[in-house]
């Protein structure tokens, strides 16, 4: 990957490739504001994040642009945590707990960062007119615009994920006077085995009654492979100072996470296991308020998972190419391939993350490493080559290195 110092022109692909992410990101956001109630909210990220994020990649594997990485990285992140507004909503509509005119007033916000991404979409056209033209002076003032753009969509996003999503009061049996469904806390649930059973991707109510009560849920994770879920506690009072505690299936404790701030949201990510057990417990901190508590899976797992050991290799095929990504410090991913007539191979690992350090093994038909290089470098490029036995088997694992981020594996 080339170091070179970004150039004041945007190349024509590069510009057509940040047209192509605004698109992604206002097609994504378009389905999201006209899909009709009732619809599946667990797909709503996934219209707005993923071509959004491989279309960022491209970009940061393609050279130095005019636009820089920081301000790319920017839009992307801002982009998801618009998304992840818009998933409450929708899942805070679906449980009964919105009426329309309330998930409008929820939207509002996406709205208007759509309208600010479409503004830098006008801006990097007009760039393109300018760098056709050779007005390098000019050229830099239209960079410096879309800089400033980034930043403010950097800032609409900001708006937009600390808004509370304010549910419609409950009836005094816990139920939504519109709605048949329960979305509250069961008490009593003072105590871990009296946890309330929740839904993963489900808005439920609850409220803290005094400094001395403390609600208990407990969930299931049920998707085929680990994967990072946000556990977001979002306020409906100006009172509870947020604290939530997570615990493992053996009700051990694995994480905590808190805030000072009367009023505040918290949010706490784990790594979750396919078919285990978890439980949430909020805690008064000395305070009282109601919040409403989301579980949610991020799918931030690749499609070849679960593929963590040489068992559960993936047979690289005749492709002999990957793109995939090391998920957190815990996630290693194993391939497989057969060397076929030759006596070498070299694999080579390109970085499509600022986040992630290589790190390659190898192995041979029997699973002894005969191989193992890495690179301390975040965003660094990795390649190995190896001598080999024909029409033998070999793996081929991508380790952590205590780091994360995403790849393209490519063997010849």
């Amino acid at each position: 990957m080339s170091n070179a110092t970004a150039p004041n022109a945007l190349a024509p692909w590069q510009k057509l490739t940040l047209i192509a992410i605004v698109i992604v990101a206002l097609v994504g956001l378009s389905y999201v504001i006209i899909r009709p109630a009732g619809g599946d909210c667990s797909t709503v990220f996934e219209q707005t994040a993923p071509g959004l994020q491989a279309n960022l990649e491209i970009i940061q594997n393609k050279g130095a642009f005019a636009v820089s990485r920081e301000k790319i990285q920017e839009l992307s992140e801002s982009a998801q945590r618009v998304g992840l507004h818009v998933k409450t909503c929708c899942m805070v509509l679906e449980g009964g707990q919105l009426n329309p005119t309330q998930f409008q007033q929820c939207m509002q916000g996406a709205v208007e960062y759509d309208r600010k991404v479409a503004m830098v979409a006008e801006q990097v056209v007009e760039a393109e007119a300018v760098a056709a033209s050779g007005n390098a002076e000019l050229l830099q003032a239209k960079s410096t615009q879309i800089d400033a753009s980034i930043a403010q969509v950097a800032s609409t996003a900001d708006s937009v994920s600390s808004q509370t999503v304010t549910p419609e009061p409950l009836a005094s049996d816990g139920t939504n006077k519109n709605s048949a469904v329960t979305n509250s806390e069961l008490e009593p649930n003072n105590i871990i085995l009296e946890a309330t059973t929740i839904a993963p991707s489900a808005a439920v109510s609850g409220e803290i009654l005094d400094g001395e009560d403390n609600d208990f849920y407990t969930f299931n994770y049920s998707g085929k492979a680990r994967d990072l879920i946000a556990i977001t506690l979002q306020n409906q009072s100006t009172t509870l100072r947020p604290w939530i505690k997570v615990y493992d299936a053996d009700k051990s404790q694995i994480s905590s996470k808190y805030d000072n701030t009367p009023g505040a949201n918290v949010t706490q990510m784990i790594a979750a296991a396919p078919q285990t057990t978890y439980y949430v417990q909020v805690l008064p901190y000395d305070t009282k308020g109601k919040y409403t508590l989301l579980i949610e899976p991020s799918q931030t797992y690749d499609k070849f998972e679960p593929n963590e050991d040489a068992f559960s290799a993936v047979d690289i095929g005749s492709d002999k190419s990957v793109v995939a990504n090391i998920m957190d410090g815990q996630d290693n991913d194993w391939y497989q391939l057969n060397a076929g007539a030759v006596d070498t191979i070299s694999v080579r690992l390109e970085n499509r993350s600022t986040t992630l350090r290589p790190w390659l093994k190898v192995y041979d038909r029997n699973k002894s490493e005969i191989l193992s290089q890495y690179d301390g470098t975040l965003g660094s490029d990795l390649e190995v080559s190896f001598k080999v036995v024909a029409g033998e088997t070999y793996f081929i694992q991508v380790r952590p290195n205590n780091s994360y981020g995403a790849y393209r594996l490519v063997v010849e």
